[in-house]
C-alpha cells in the first residue's frame, strides 16, 4: 500500500490463521509430493516432471495435484493423483502431503507470486521445496524451515534427501 502523504510503502504480507490448520501427522506408507495451485500453473509444475520422473527411479513416491482441470501427464514412471479444488477440503488435501512443492521459472507472472503455497505447507508442518526466486527466499530460511532449489540437480537433491530422512 503506498501512502501518498508519507510516500512511505508498507508491505502486508500474506498470512493464514495458523489456529484453523492441524498439523500434519506423518503416517503416509508412500510418501507424498503434493502441489496446489491453479490450472494456469501446470507449466510451473510440468517443469519439475523430468526431476520427479529420475528421483522416481530410485524412490517410490505418489505425486497429489491439487487443481482445477485435472492434471494428467504420460510418460512418468511414478503414481499421480488428480484432486479437485475446493475451499471444502484444501486444508484437507494439503495435511495429506509429506513434501509440498512450489518450482516456478523465473519470469515475470513468477515474480509476482506470493507464496501462499509456501505459508500453507509451513503452517501444516508439511516439508516445503521450493525454487529459490522471489517471495521465496522471504518466507524460506534454507535447510532451516524448508529447501530453496535452485536448479534441477538441487530440486533433485533435496527431495532425495525428504524421501529418505522422515525425521525432515
Amino acid at each position: 500500500i503506498i501512502n501518498p502523504e508519507s510516500r512511505k510503502i508498507t508491505i502486508i504480507p500474506t498470512c493464514i490463521d495458523y489456529n484453523k490448520f492441524e498439523i500434519k501427522k506423518y503416517n503416509n506408507a508412500i510418501p507424498i509430493i503434493g502441489w496446489i495451485g491453479g490450472d494456469h500453473n501446470y507449466p510451473q509444475l510440468d517443469r519439475l516432471l523430468p526431476v520427479l520422473n529420475d528421483v522416481g527411479k530410485e524412490h517410490q513416491f505418489k505425486l497429489v495435484v491439487i487443481g482445477g482441470n485435472e492434471y494428467k501427464r504420460t510418460n512418468i514412471n511414478f503414481d499421480l493423483e488428480f484432486k479437485k479444488w475446493s475451499l471444502t477440503n484444501e486444508k484437507e488435501n494439503i495435511n495429506g502431503f509429506d513434501i509440498g512443492i512450489m518450482p516456478l521459472d523465473n519470469s515475470e507472472q513468477s515474480k509476482g507470486k506470493g507464496g501462499f503455497k509456501l505459508i500453507q505447507y509451513l503452517g501444516m508442518g508439511v516439508a516445503p521445496v521450493a525454487s529459490n526466486i522471489t517471495i521465496n527466499k522471504d518466507i524460506l530460511i534454507n535447510e532451516k524451515y524448508g529447501f530453496l532449489a535452485d536448479d534441477d540437480d538441487e530440486w533433485r537433491g533435496y527431495l532425495i534427501k525428504l524421501l529418505i530422512n522422515k525425521s525432515l
